[in-house]
C-alpha cells in the first residue's frame, strides 16, 4: 500500500497523514480530467491543480474559488471526477463552510456546482441545511 501512495502522494505534495480518503481520492481526481478541465477553465494547468484541491480543501478562500470555476467547463469523466472533488469539500469543510463560500460565487458557477455535488450525492446533499437552502434559492 505505502509503495502505491508515495508515487502519488510526491506528485500531489500530499502529506499521507492529513488526509482522509476521500480528501486522497479527490486530490487524485484532480490529477485526471479533472485538471484538464482546470487548464480549460484558465484556473490552474494539469499539473498544480492537485494542489489547489488539497489548498480548497483546507479552507484556502482563493482556491475555493477557482475548484468551483471548474464544474463551469468540466464535462463527461471531468465532471464525474469534478463532483467528487465537490462532495470531499462538503464533507471537509462541512455545511455552513461550504455554503458561505459557494454564495459568494457567480448565480452561474454556483448552478453548475449544484448540478455537480446532485449527481455525486444524490438527494444526500439535502441533509446538508445550508447548502439545500442555497440551491433553494439558487433555483429561483
Amino acid at each position: 500500500m505505502k509503495t502505491l501512495l508515495m508515487p502519488l502522494l510526491a506528485i500531489t505534495g500530499c502529506a499521507p497523514i492529513s488526509l482522509r480518503p476521500y480528501e486522497l481520492d479527490a486530490v487524485k481526481y484532480a490529477a485526471q480530467e479533472a485538471g484538464q478541465a482546470a487548464d480549460f477553465a484558465g484556473v490552474a494547468d494539469t499539473s498544480t491543480y492537485p494542489a489547489v484541491v488539497r489548498s480548497a480543501l483546507q479552507g484556502n478562500s482563493e482556491d475555493l474559488s477557482r475548484v468551483f470555476k471548474v464544474s463551469t467547463v468540466a464535462d463527461a469523466a471531468g465532471a464525474d471526477l469534478q463532483s467528487d472533488i465537490l462532495r470531499a469539500l462538503l464533507l471537509t469543510l462541512g455545511d455552513t463552510n461550504f455554503s458561505t463560500h459557494l454564495s459568494r460565487e457567480p448565480l452561474l458557477v454556483q448552478k453548475n456546482n449544484f448540478n455537480l455535488l446532485a449527481y455525486s450525492m444524490g438527494s444526500e446533499f439535502r441533509h446538508y441545511s445550508s447548502t439545500a437552502r442555497l440551491i433553494d434559492r439558487t433555483a429561483r
